[in-house]
């Protein structure tokens, strides 16, 4: 399964949102190609300094990003037991990571899907 992060769902959301591709931001942020690839694919994480140009290039708030990257930061050293601490499942990771960029439309779609399949599962008898 891919690697997700709440850094590099925001990085993959605003460069969608301006049409840049990790080749075009790059040199505007100051960085080589390959080191945005990494960071889009959750690999990498941004230092201080990039991470205050790159808010700069896709206007964001700064402690709001500070916040995702402690939060990947996190991930990466506890693993599960990250998600285990604030008594949420690590197996409902991806929906805490990409949920907040679903429209308002999409979020309800995906709550009628989820409902359909409990839906099709047999009921246990009680």
């Amino acid at each position: 399964m891919e690697r997700l992060g709440f850094f590099s769902e925001r990085l993959l959301h605003s460069m969608a949102a301006l049409k840049l591709t990790p080749k075009r931001v790059a040199p505007r942020a100051g960085c080589s190609y390959e080191f945005v690839r990494r960071m889009t694919r959750g690999e990498s994480l941004p230092s201080r300094e990039l991470l205050t140009r790159l808010s700069v290039l896709f206007r964001w708030n700064v402690r709001e990003i500070e916040g995702l990257v402690r939060a990947d930061e996190c991930r990466r050293k506890y693993g599960a037991a990250f998600w285990s601490v604030v008594g949420i499942d690590p197996k409902l990771e991806p929906i805490y990571i990409l949920f907040p960029y679903l429209t308002p439309g999409e979020r309800q779609m995906a709550v009628d899907l989820l409902r359909s399949y409990v839906g099709r599962q047999p009921r246990s008898k009680e």
